[in-house]
C-alpha cells in the first residue's frame, strides 16, 4: 500500500490543529482555573518508556479501539439517521472516558476525540479503512509527540 502524498500532508496539518487545540485548552484551563491537565506518566516511568507508550503504543491502540472498531460497529449495527454523527460522538465519548483524569481533561479530550473521529471518517470515506487507520495514527502520534516534547523540555 502506497501512502498518498496529499493525505500524508493533510495528516500532518491535522495533527498541528489537534496539537493547537490541546495547547490552547491547556493554557486557558491553567490560566483561568488553575487546572493542570492529565496525569504525568513520567512520574511512574522513564522518559524512554513514556515516549514509547505515549507516542507509539497509545495512538495505535486508541485508533484501533476508539475510531476503527467503535465507528465501524456503529456503521454496521445502526441504520438510522445521523449514523456518522452518532459514531463520531460515541467514539469521542469513549475516548474521553479513558482520559478522564479530571472533569476538565475529560472535556478537552472529548472535543479532541470528536476531531479524531471526524478525521477518521473523512479519511475512510476518501481512501480506505487501512489508510484511515494509518493516517489517524500518524495524526495522534504526532500530536502526542509535540506534547511529549513540550512537557519533556519544560516549555509549558
Amino acid at each position: 500500500m502506497k501512502i498518498q502524498k496529499k493525505y500524508f500532508i493533510r495528516s500532518i496539518a491535522l495533527s498541528v490543529v489537534f496539537f493547537c487545540w490541546n495547547i490552547i485548552s491547556s493554557l486557558l484551563l491553567y490560566k483561568y482555573l488553575g487546572v493542570s491537565l492529565g496525569k504525568q506518566i513520567s512520574e511512574r516511568y522513564s522518559i524512554t518508556v513514556e515516549f514509547i507508550l505515549v507516542v507509539i503504543i497509545a495512538p495505535i491502540i486508541e485508533t484501533i479501539l476508539f475510531q476503527y472498531l467503535l465507528i465501524t460497529q456503529v456503521y454496521i449495527s445502526y441504520n438510522g439517521k445521523n449514523k456518522k454523527t452518532i459514531a463520531i460522538l460515541l467514539s469521542a465519548f469513549c475516548f474521553a472516558i479513558i482520559h478522564s483524569y479530571s472533569l476538565y481533561y475529560f472535556l478537552v479530550t472529548l472535543f479532541g476525540g470528536i476531531f479524531l473521529a471526524y478525521f477518521f471518517c473523512s479519511f475512510k470515506d476518501n481512501t480506505n479503512t487501512i489508510s484511515a487507520i494509518l493516517y489517524l495514527t500518524l495524526i495522534h502520534s504526532l500530536t502526542n509527540l509535540y506534547i511529549f516534547l513540550i512537557k519533556t523540555l519544560n516549555l509549558l
